[in-house]
């Protein structure tokens, strides 16, 4: 143990003379803290892992673009981890803030920067060469589909290079654009908050239960707004977690017996802190790791009785993401037009005129099949849609089958309150930036503004008015879970484009059961319930149902950000829009 300790601080003193404040001294230094542990020396430990996290801190401020710094957390080896589980038994309420710094650190800095006009006194050579790129990605694109369709694999490979490369210099000239913006420079990124502000975060009634699944096992943070910290060890580590809700979600997935493989989780994540469940008005969970794919409203106690039904249930991704999203919630804003605006039914594989269904089809073949794809036609989201519009009548549009295009999204989607997408998801795990809800395809790549995906990156783009978004399609609360980061995919995007409740499915849904679900969960909200218990009331309607009882059917869907009532009374001084 000498020897190695020896070795490291002698890497240590290299590292820090060649590139101090780097991913490399955090990474020696926690490894350090980790021997330190090992022997039973908390103090040397904790000061070892502090010093790691403070340097990847400072890591990450080098970084000029806040969007290229999600993912550094979790490449310095699990610091924030070490040093929370560390803390917890000693020091609890400087554990719970040191986990609250190591996530989603990248989203509140997005958030905050949301508000800065980056074109705003930068030099114009630079936002002509960012126009520039934008129209060459463009073209790199549509080639790219034409390649694909016709086939030509090693076009498809050239092209696919040259649009890595140029991702590369709009990275770079997105840097150079802020360092040279005057109100970027003046911006101050939030700093982490401190027990007393996350208590303020947290309305009266409302419990907060935050996770932290590290490699030997889980922590549970418990606060409310009345200052009560509560720490609790679960003995499940990282990956006996994983193997568990995995279980749960094959189970629930394939129609099969679930409550079993739900009470065991019950056990571990829940009934330590179950005095303070039953006191709470309702639950914000914070999840970590596996834990994002989990549903809580499925876990249940030793009767059988589900947290879902005790409880509402909403979700956020930190305190501090939590906070701001909230804050935004509450800043004047443009008052949209409509109430609602749904999309659905987009037209895939088929088209009203014979010549487009030839093309669309072709298209559709071709584009997909190289990435082992089918969406196939949801007649029922179309139904869905207009039901939703119909509750909110006459300020209400829905967009269906032609209509429910790419470009009718980024045109129309910042005039509505409530802002509803039925249709397919397309998720990339691994590069989750390109993720999209999946519109009406266009039937000519080169003759269509877009092409049919309203990628995650584009969200970024949008400027939204929503009280609410909901992404009724597959999987679209999945992504790419980077460490403390959190999921990076659609939530965080729509989020960023100023909605601060995004409701979201953990699997591939049923168009049908999803269709009532929906209908059911916006008649209690126009009813005036909170937005996490319409989605409560909700699910419970649907599991009335015999054919819909199974979670399968009822439980996909999470509420993530600001539960409160959504206001849907008609907007001051609004009139009925004009007819499509």
């Amino acid at each position: 143990m000498d020897s190695a300790l020896e070795c490291h601080r002698q890497a240590l003193a290299i590292r820090e003379r060649l590139a101090p404040d780097s991913l490399d001294v955090a990474d020696t230094l926690s490894r350090i803290g980790g021997l330190y542990m090992e022997e039973g020396d908390w103090e040397r430990g904790s000061e070892s892992l502090t010093r790691a996290a403070l340097t990847l801190e400072r890591a990450r401020a080098q970084v000029a673009a806040p969007m290229d710094r999600t993912g550094l957390t979790s490449q310095a080896g699990g610091v924030f981890d070490q040093l929370v589980c560390l803390l917890a038994a000693r020091k609890p309420q400087e554990a719970f803030e040191w986990q609250e710094r190591g996530r989603a650190r990248a989203l509140v800095e997005q958030s905050a920067e949301r508000w800065v006009d980056f074109g705003a006194g930068a030099p114009q050579e630079l936002v002509g060469e960012q126009q520039q790129l934008d129209a060459q990605r463009d073209s790199l694109q549509s080639h790219l589909l034409r390649a694909v369709q016709e086939g030509d694999e090693d076009q498809v490979t050239q092209l696919r290079a040259e649009l890595a490369l140029l991702q590369g210099k709009q990275d770079d000239l997105a840097a150079r654009i802020r360092r040279s913006s005057p109100r970027y420079a003046a911006l101050q990124y939030p700093d982490p908050p401190s027990l007393l502000e996350m208590q303020k975060a947290l309305d009266a009634g409302t419990l907060l239960l935050s996770y932290t699944a590290a490699p030997e096992s889980t922590g549970l943070f418990a606060l409310d707004s009345a200052g009560g910290l509560t720490v609790h060890r679960c003995v499940l580590s990282a990956g006996e977690l994983e193997g568990q809700v995995r279980r749960l979600r094959a189970a629930v997935s394939g129609r099969q017996p679930w409550l079993g493989l739900a009470q065991a989780l019950y056990r571990d994540l829940i009934a330590p802190v179950a005095d303070r469940v039953a006191k709470a008005q309702r639950l914000l969970i914070i999840p970590d790791k596996s834990l994002h794919y989990l549903p809580f409203c499925l876990l249940a106690d030793g009767r059988g009785k589900l947290l879902g039904d005790r409880k509402p249930i909403h979700y956020a991704q930190s305190v501090s993401v939590y906070a701001a999203v909230r804050k935004d919630a509450d800043r004047p804003r443009e008052q949209p037009p409509l109430l609602a605006m749904a999309f659905g039914d987009p037209v895939y594989a088929e088209s009203s005129s014979p010549e487009g269904a030839a093309r669309a089809g072709a298209y559709t073949r071709a584009y997909f099949a190289s990435r082992g794809l089918e969406f196939s036609r949801l007649p029922r989201s179309g139904q869905e849609a207009q039901a939703i519009c119909d509750l909110f009548a006459p300020l209400s549009t829905a967009f269906l089958r032609e209509q429910a295009t790419e470009e009718k999204a980024k045109q129309e989607a910042g005039k509505a309150r409530l802002l509803h997408f039925a249709c397919h998801g397309y998720i990339d795990p691994e590069r989750p930036m390109n993720s999209a809800l999946v519109l009406t395809l266009p039937g000519e790549a080169e003759q269509a503004q877009e092409n049919g995906f309203l990628q995650t990156y584009e969200v970024y783009g949008l400027k939204l008015n929503a009280d609410l978004v909901t992404l009724s399609a597959c999987e679209t609360g999945l992504g790419k879970e980077l460490g403390g980061e959190g999921i990076v995919g659609l939530t965080r995007a729509f989020m960023y484009a100023g909605a601060p409740s995004v409701m979201v499915s953990l699997w591939k849904v049923a168009d049908e059961s999803t269709a009532e679900l929906m209908k059911a969960f916006y008649g209690h909200l126009k009813r005036g319930a909170s937005k996490d218990a319409a989605l409560q009331s909700a699910m419970s309607d649907l599991r009335r149902r015999p054919e819909y009882a199974h979670p399968y059917y009822w439980a996909p869907f999470i509420l993530y950000g600001d539960w409160r009532p959504v206001e849907t009374a008609q907007p001051r001084g609004s009139a009925a829009p004009k007819g499509q």
